[in-house]
């Protein structure tokens, strides 16, 4: 696992650098030792590499892969995992207590949503989308690059579109403003 995370890690910082090199834009402003969003207001049209959206309101923060801001302020998000496998549905198993066959949920408030790797990424890349929505932005579509090194071939790239889960994302924001004093104790 440690070799693939240093292939992901070093494909990662490649493909950030090619794309900063042909007009990218580095999402993130260094200030002194802290490292802070760029004015997310007033993103103008372009490739924003490792772009960084706060959520004021409830003190949250996420890094996006990649944020293309296109005309009339739409945009194109895209995350790149190394994973070895990407699932979006998960298999089931026996459940002894109700004798049947089940699929792990994930917990409240998302307990309909399978409990697999692809439906993880697909909520936080949907939290980005969120917290990019409320500073005026209006997503278009949004991929994830599921990254797989092959022995002989290289590196395969295969595009997931991401699934919009904003239901839920607002439903997951709501339990958290209601439950974070009891879990930041």
């Amino acid at each position: 696992a440690t070799i693939g995370k240093a292939k992901g890690t070093r494909w990662h910082k490649e493909v950030e650098q090619k794309l900063l090199s042909n007009g990218g834009i580095r999402g993130t402003q260094i200030q002194g030792i802290y490292t802070k969003s760029i004015d997310l207001f007033n993103l103008k049209k372009g490739d924003y590499i490792e772009l960084i959206i706060p959520y004021p309101e409830l003190k949250l923060v996420g890094t996006a892969d990649r944020v293309k801001i296109l005309d009339g302020n739409k945009f194109i998000i895209r995350d790149w995992k190394t994973d070895k496998e990407l699932k979006y549905y998960g298999t089931a198993y026996y459940d002894k207590k109700s004798g049947t066959k089940k699929v792990q949920k994930l917990l409240p408030p998302l307990s309909h949503v399978e409990d697999v790797n692809g439906n993880h990424y697909n909520i936080k890349e949907s939290l980005y989308i969120y917290f990019l929505e409320q500073y005026g932005y209006e997503f278009q579509e949004g991929w994830i690059d599921h990254v797989i090194f092959e022995e002989d071939k290289g590196v395969n790239v295969i595009e997931y579109p991401i699934t919009y889960m904003k239901k839920e994302v607002q439903n997951l924001l709501t339990w958290y403003k209601a439950n974070k004093s009891k879990h930041n104790k």
